[in-house]
């Protein structure tokens, strides 16, 4: 496989990528933009607790998702919702 950027590039540009995200505002912004859209989800795994897996979307973001364990190792669709008010 022909590598597309050079190892020391490609570390610059993980880390100005990272510097992005972790501004909250940023991520804030991002994660508003999504409310309302189906993304797609990678089930990884069973989490601590019963019906909940452990699941990340496109973007390596968590999602908080209720299902059986069988859809584990699956990529879903979800539709993205805003977290009920407790």
């Amino acid at each position: 496989m022909r590598e597309t950027v050079s190892a020391g590039e490609d570390g610059e540009r993980l880390c100005g990528s990272k510097g992005l995200l972790e501004s909250t505002s940023q991520q804030s912004a991002f994660n508003a933009a999504t409310i309302g859209n189906t993304v797609d989800v990678l089930f990884e795994r069973a989490a601590r607790n019963p019906g909940q897996n452990r699941r990340r979307t496109a973007y390596l973001q968590p999602a908080h998702v209720m299902a059986s364990v069988d859809i584990i190792g699956q990529v879903l669709p979800v539709d993205h919702r805003r977290e009920p008010e407790r």
